[in-house]
């Protein structure tokens, strides 16, 4: 590891990255706090988390990734938008763990990237692509499998990022089969503020078959409709 820092310093990252990797697991929590007080308190400059990201070795690459969506500037979301183009065919986990960081940074420019991972994809080609099924690119059983694992992850990310255009396109989210990935989607466009799905809302909060996606699309209903008149008496 190098970079504009002292060699003690130096020396130190490169013991505790090196540990990460055959570190048991309460161990590795340990040497991951104390790497992000280090983070916290400055004294791991944005150029040293970009190269940790580079690592090969996942205990390390994965602090970093999680250190670069915490960080926020917009060195860190370019980097961790070239890792998700980089490792997109590779373990759903990693990817998993861009996803978060990403949702974590809140820049706009990220949502596109993040719905083409569920095969969302922009412009005419993929508005076409959803209405014509013969259209759509084969995928293997692993990437099928790989865009179902990640859709709750992609959609919790997105109401984080709250982009109102690209969070609209998450509608047939709204009746998946997992509850959890139907309350974030509401989550996701009731934060928007855009009203076009309130008859969707009212739907899930009159008949959904779990009680906390009524409750969130009661709540997504109070929060975007203007309150009723007060009487006069």
């Amino acid at each position: 590891m190098t970079g504009k820092l002292p060699r003690k310093l130096i020396d130190e990252l490169d013991g505790l990255a090196q540990k990460l990797i055959t570190a048991a697991p309460e161990e590795r929590n340990r040497i991951l706090t104390h790497l992000q007080r280090y983070e916290e308190s400055g004294l791991v400059p944005l150029p040293v988390l970009i190269q940790m990201s580079e690592e090969d070795l996942n205990a390390v690459s994965v602090y970093a990734i999680g250190a670069l969506g915490r960080n926020r500037q917009p060195a860190a979301v370019d980097q961790l938008l070239r890792l998700l183009q980089r490792h997109r065919n590779e373990s759903a986990m990693l990817l998993e763990t861009l996803v978060e960081a990403l949702g974590e940074t809140g820049a706009p420019q990220t949502a596109l990237p993040l719905l083409e991972l569920l095969g969302i994809r922009p412009g005419w080609r993929g508005v076409l692509e959803r209405l014509i099924p013969a259209m759509r690119k084969k995928e293997d059983t692993k990437a099928l499998a790989t865009r179902e694992y990640l859709v709750l992850p992609v959609v919790r990310a997105l109401a984080k990022i709250n982009n109102p255009q690209s969070t609209a396109r998450l509608g047939e989210f709204l009746g998946h089969k997992d509850p959890l990935v139907r309350w974030h989607t509401i989550q996701a466009m009731s934060n928007t503020g855009r009203l076009e799905f309130i008859e969707n809302f009212r739907v899930l909060a009159a008949q959904d078959p779990d009680s906390i996606v009524r409750e969130m699309a009661a709540i997504a209903l109070d929060r975007l409709l203007p309150p009723p008149p007060v009487s006069a008496k």
